[in-house]
């Protein structure tokens, strides 16, 4: 059978535990706010697993569970932040219908079920397992690229699969291919070994190299040796588990060893015995191929994803369907693969993988300005590349590697006359200086962009106006910034409700962020707290984070400073992506906000101060950032180990000045 561990790092039990205290201090007087949460009900064995545990095995029956089980409105609104995070981990078209109908009467952003209809991969299978504690699930998994499921019995079962299929031999050889989860962050949160991994590995591998689409809903589990499918142990509580949670299963095929043992809990479900593997793919797959798919209709499919990314943050996803259409691209289109290895690279950079990212991106610059990109590659797709490795380079630090790759990309749009183009280009290099600290040249490139988005494509012109008004409150120009404002948020109204509301909350916090860099507190607050901040704080990484490290400061230099110092210190399990490093820091940098506010107030507790200093731990590592923070990062971990608020306030300012930057 699998074993399974639950991977959970240190962190992310403390944020939980956080969450937990500040939850119940805000809405319960009986509750002590470091009261550990209440016992389990010992009487139910589930309410005994850890509710982490429920969350990346995303059994959100359970979790709705301990919803109605909690007493109390802290314990209930902890229980919802879980059943949140697990929807964000939810494979694509798993939950039941009457548990989304339920979680959507909880009154659940609607946005969070994104991850629910994302593809399926046609060569992905369910794999049940049971964890400590009979805990039984399922996960979506497919053979892939990025896969990182590389033991033993998968190895074994990929050998079988390319001799199974001798006319197709796996693109790039086999030894690049692992066991992957549709639902990437999954796989960072569980080790998962066995024998039962064989006949759904060696399936999807044959679906994968033969073109043959697995059958939908099909779940495997079996021991593949020599041919021979053989049993397993726990089949019926992995089985159970799954049709507790998932609505998306149709047959289960099994051992005919085991098939007896699981009727009883399959109902309404097929059930199919195999002995071989023969048996075993005449059950699972396809009887022909899928139908041949245009390059151009796929490229032009993944760019439509790719520009969706921050609608309901897919990003993980998407890395992985733009790893496998790199597959399937044929050789003489380098010009589709220069623009999948971009887009690949973007995602890359966004998932908080910047120097993987550059890897990417130089394998696109070498196809697109290499003798093949010269005949075949446009100048759109060169400046494209040029314009993320400028992104990419600025994340690194890199600063004049950023600074010449974006003006490459201004040169290649002028040079094609690629108005498109040519505004995109000034944008990034408006931020590549921004980052670098040069905000008149920021102020420059901006006005330019904005000025070729107003001709060109006046419906994308509220983002480029947020780049500008920050870029001006960052060079002091605060009455150009209001006017900028005032004209964009005009501009948006009328447009549908909710590119309305994503659109003005982009707005608001870059004007937020102009009126910070003046200490304008008091009108930040009048600009933030509204309900499309309110509900942008609570749904997306961007712009949700900033807003609230922008009205959280500005709530600290009111009358209530403890509304400020919550909603800083929630920021690490506010979102329920802590797998995810850049949104991860994105996070951490605000509760490093909330202690340096501490400070002012005289108000920085132990507690306060112990999750500053793992705050600081999650300053990024990569590129040449520890040298652009320089000695700050280590002036504040002693500060903050020496409790001394006046040396914290003084040390933790150079340090946020730059590390916002980032």
């Amino acid at each position: 059978m699998a074993f399974v561990h639950f991977l959970f790092e240190h962190q992310s039990k403390a944020d939980a535990l956080m969450a937990f205290r500040l939850l119940t201090a805000e809405t319960s007087s009986e509750t002590s706010p470091h009261a550990p949460p209440p016992p389990c009900d010992t009487a139910r064995p589930t309410m005994l697993v850890p509710i982490e545990a429920l969350v990346t095995a995303g059994r959100l029956d359970l979790l709705l569970e301990r919803h109605r089980a909690a007493p109390r409105i802290g314990e209930r609104r902890y229980a919802l932040d879980a059943i949140e995070r697990a929807l964000l981990l939810s494979d694509p078209g798993a939950i039941r219908e009457d548990l989304r109908a339920e979680i959507l009467g909880l009154g659940v952003d609607p946005s969070l079920f994104s991850a629910l209809d994302a593809p399926v991969p046609p060569h992905a299978v369910v794999l049940p397992f049971v964890a400590d504690g009979g805990l039984g699930f399922g996960r979506l998994v497919f053979v892939s690229p990025t896969g990182k499921g590389r033991g033993a019995v998968v190895t074994a079962a990929l050998e079988a699969a390319a001799a199974e299929v001798t006319s197709a031999p796996p693109p790039g050889g086999l030894e690049r291919y692992g066991l992957a989860y549709a639902q990437p962050a999954v796989g960072e949160r569980l080790d998962i070994t066995g024998r039962s991994l064989g006949a759904a590995t060696f399936t999807s591998a044959v679906a994968l190299f033969s073109g043959r689409p697995v059958r939908p809903g099909t779940l495997i589990s079996g021991d593949l040796t020599g041919g021979r499918v053989e049993s397993v142990g726990g089949l019926a509580q992995k089985l159970s588990g799954c049709l507790a949670s998932r609505g998306d299963l149709r047959r289960a095929i099994v051992p005919t060893r085991n098939r007896a043992s699981v009727r009883g809990v399959a109902e309404g479900l097929e059930v199919i015995g195999v002995a071989n593997s023969e048996a075993l793919l005449a059950a699972a797959l396809e009887a022909t191929p899928a139908a041949h798919h245009d390059p151009d209709q796929a490229v032009a499919a993944a760019r439509r994803a790719f520009w969706s990314g921050w609608d309901g943050y897919r990003w993980p996803t998407q890395r992985e369907s733009l790893e496998r259409l790199l597959l399937d691209l044929p050789e003489y289109r380098p010009d589709l693969r220069v623009e999948v290895l971009t887009m690949r690279g973007a995602v890359t950079r966004h998932l908080g993988a910047p120097e993987e990212s550059a890897k990417i991106l130089a394998e696109a610059r070498d196809l697109a300005f290499g003798p093949l990109g010269d005949e075949a590659v446009p100048d759109a797709q060169r400046t494209v590349v040029a314009q993320h490795e400028a992104l990419t380079f600025a994340r690194l630090c890199r600063w004049d590697d950023a600074t010449r790759a974006a003006d490459e990309a201004i040169a290649i749009a002028r040079r094609g006359r690629l108005r498109g183009e040519l505004l995109k280009a000034h944008g990034s290099a408006g931020l590549v200086a921004l980052a670098r600290g040069r905000a008149k040249k920021a102020v420059k490139h901006q006005r330019r962009a904005l000025e070729l988005v107003r001709a060109h494509r006046p419906s994308a012109s509220p983002r480029t106006a947020g780049y500008l008004i920050e870029a001006l409150g960052r060079s002091g120009e605060l009455a150009e910034a209001r006017e900028c404002y005032r004209e964009a948020l005009g501009e948006v109204e009328g447009a549908p409700g909710r590119r309305q509301a994503s659109r003005e909350a982009w707005l608001r916090v870059a004007w937020a962020s102009a009126l910070t860099h003046a200490e304008r507190y008091r009108e930040v607050r009048s600009v933030l707290e509204v309900p499309v901040i309110e509900d942008a704080i609570g749904a997306t990484p961007l712009p949700g984070l900033t807003a609230r490290r922008l009205l959280g400061e500005a709530l600290t230099h009111s009358r209530r400073p403890d509304r400020g110092y919550a909603l800083l210190a929630d920021s690490p399990v506010s979102l329920g992506r802590g797998a995810l490093p850049h949104v991860r820091f994105l996070a951490q940098l605000n509760v490093l906000v909330e202690a340096r506010a501490r400070t002012r107030h005289g108000a920085l507790d132990r507690d306060a101060a112990a999750r500053s200093l793992a705050a600081l731990t999650h300053l990024p590592r990569y590129g040449d950032v520890p040298k652009f923070l320089g000695k700050h990062s280590e002036r504040a971990a002693r500060a903050l180990e020496s409790n001394n608020p006046g040396h914290i306030h003084r040390t933790l300012g150079p340090l946020l000045r730059r590390a916002i930057r980032l």
